[in-house]
């Protein structure tokens, strides 16, 4: 399972434990940020009232999950109220750039949702993301995503570095 989300590599009998570089962090959220943006900008023409309403069932079943569930079913979640909106951006090209850009990044969204509060501030930022779908104004969803994605960066550079500094 840990081999599957990206945070062990197996070879033979040995196990290493797969570090997240500061580097890699700055390479990938940019891209998954205007990919992502993008495709809720597009989604806006698409979005109904069911998907909207998926998006809160999702959100509601994280904010459930906050405190009780590990982070590998919170991953699974977020994923799926993600791929809401990038499904109904109906651009299979997109679509296919988000799904690999978004493997690369499953150890980084497993890291991020062990860090204290980012739980509940995703939670947070997705309520936004629902309500800029519900006003149908592709500035205010391409602006909710993006902040959404950056501020997981963020939070995971700064974890990144804070743990840089522990004695070791």
């Amino acid at each position: 399972m840990l081999e599957l989300d990206g945070l062990i590599r197996r070879e033979g009998r040995r196990v290493t434990i797969i570090s997240i570089s500061r580097d890699e962090v700055l390479d990938i959220y940019p891209i998954v940020e205007a990919l992502e943006g993008m495709a809720g900008r597009l989604a806006c023409a698409h979005m109904g009232a069911e998907q909207l309403e998926r998006m809160r069932r999702l959100n509601a079943a994280l904010l459930e999950g906050v405190e009780r569930q590990a982070a590998v079913d919170l991953a699974r979640t977020n994923e799926e109220f993600h791929a809401v909106y990038i499904e109904q951006c109906h651009n299979l090209r997109l679509i296919d750039e988000i799904a690999k850009f978004h493997l690369l990044m499953r150890r980084f969204r497993m890291f991020g949702l062990q860090i204290p509060g980012r739980r509940q501030l995703s939670v947070k930022e997705h309520e936004a993301i629902i309500n800029a779908f519900a006003s149908s104004n592709e500035d205010d969803v391409e602006r909710a995503i993006r902040y959404h994605i950056a501020t997981a960066r963020e939070t995971l550079l700064k974890t990144i570095q804070a743990l840089a500094y522990l004695p070791g």
